[in-house]
């Protein structure tokens, strides 16, 4: 396992601790009950390429904003931007990695009895 995994993970998470109120979990699974609304910060995947002598991971980052009332996309948006503007902030974790980009987001259905926003980011480190 790569040590650097949950390091990224506990440095993303601070940095939405820093500007989001609510729970910040840093796994995909996660005990919710009694929580209302929480973000969880996971990697769902990566890959290790070669460049040059060098081997980098290009791995998956998503970040899920979780609201058990149903909550309109734009509530959702609003949570995102707040999320968009603190890893904007640090892009590169304080150099743990080279960089965080976004990548997409999704709106997942069948998420009863959460409404969930995912935030898509590819993240690049060295191994």
């Amino acid at each position: 396992m790569s040590a650097r995994r949950p390091a990224i993970r506990q440095a993303v998470k601070a940095l939405i601790e820093a500007h989001y109120p609510g729970p910040v979990e840093d796994s995909r699974h996660i005990n919710a009950e009694g929580k209302n609304a929480f973000v969880a910060v996971y990697l769902p995947s990566g890959e290790l390429e070669a460049e040059g002598l060098t081997e980098v991971y290009d791995a998956q980052l998503e970040i899920a904003i979780y609201h058990r009332q149903r909550v309109s996309d734009s509530a959702l948006d609003a949570v995102g931007h707040t999320i968009e503007t603190a890893i904007d902030s640090d892009p590169s974790l304080s150099g743990l990695v080279r960089g965080l980009t976004l990548r997409g987001f999704d709106y997942p259905e069948d998420t009863d009895p959460f409404t969930v926003l995912v935030l898509r980011y590819s993240v690049q480190y060295d191994r």
